[in-house]
């Protein structure tokens, strides 16, 4: 299956480049084609088994082994049921056959959970948040959507409970600030071309950098045909990627590429 799923990331090894594709639903999917990249096709199977580079791990972080009620609610996100709301925030789940949950928690005590972090982990765990508190009407979840190293420095210095990342941990992350990560889905992340577009099946990372910095600005240069490359908003943040609606310049070969802010969370 082709990935489907959409987010805005700053993928480190390509400066900063970020790709995005629009969804299999927006109505337009005849008019573009999906690239490989490093000669791997784009599909969920591919960045399940870490074949397709494109693709960031959504992780949920704890100071030290998770425990108590912090603990349950994640073993509620890596259950069957939690796994489902993972898939449908569009993302791809990270143990697609996972058991059913099951509460360890005691109904007669109150419990409250403090979450902190990634603006793109933060839908997918409101909706958690929604469905788990309907199940265990004794825990309270508070949730700031606030950036992924910014819940990372919560959990770390106990303002929160869970961090939410959309990114790995960095290394002083673990082993000074004693974070401890889940896995708990993958965003997979794709090239989306225009379909007029011959002769270019394939990207490097390196040449999806070299599109940004200007070095490529023809698909020529790729192998393809003479035909200007457009960047879509470069510099910016495409939040609707369903936005594409006709082409402003007619006269050149569209590419839906996207340079997005390292910041974001």
């Amino acid at each position: 299956m082709k990935i489907a799923a959409v987010a805005a990331i700053a993928i480190i090894a390509v400066a900063g480049v970020a790709i995005f594709v629009m969804n299999d639903d927006s109505g337009d999917s005849d008019k573009f084609k999906i690239m490989d990249v490093n000669g791997v096709d784009a599909t969920i199977d591919n960045v399940v088994k870490g074949d397709y580079v494109l693709q960031r791990n959504l992780l949920l972080a704890t100071k030290g082994t998770p425990s108590g009620a912090a603990a349950d609610l994640i073993n509620y996100v890596l259950s069957a049921e939690g796994q489902k709301i993972v898939e449908e925030n569009d993302y791809i789940a990270a143990n697609s056959s996972a058991p059913a949950y099951k509460s360890t928690l005691d109904k007669n005590t109150n419990y409250t959970i403090a979450i902190q972090g990634s603006t793109t982990v933060a839908p997918i765990m409101a909706a958690v948040e929604e469905a788990y508190e309907k199940i265990n009407p004794n825990v309270k979840i508070s949730m700031t959507a606030n950036g992924s190293g910014t819940g990372a420095a919560a959990a770390i210095d106990g303002t929160a409970d869970i961090g939410m990342l959309s990114r790995d941990l960095k290394p002083s992350e673990k082993t000074e600030g004693g974070l401890v990560e889940t896995i708990i889905g993958k965003d997979g992340i794709a090239i989306l071309v225009n379909n007029s577009v011959n002769g270019v099946t394939n990207l490097t990372l390196e040449q999806i950098a070299k599109i940004y910095s200007g070095e490529y600005t023809n698909w020529n240069q790729l192998g393809g045909e003479d035909h200007k490359i457009v960047g879509l908003r470069q510099g910016g943040i495409l939040r609707n990627p369903r936005s594409v609606r006709g082409d402003p310049h007619p006269e050149s070969i569209r590419i839906q590429l996207e340079v997005c802010d390292q910041r974001h969370g």
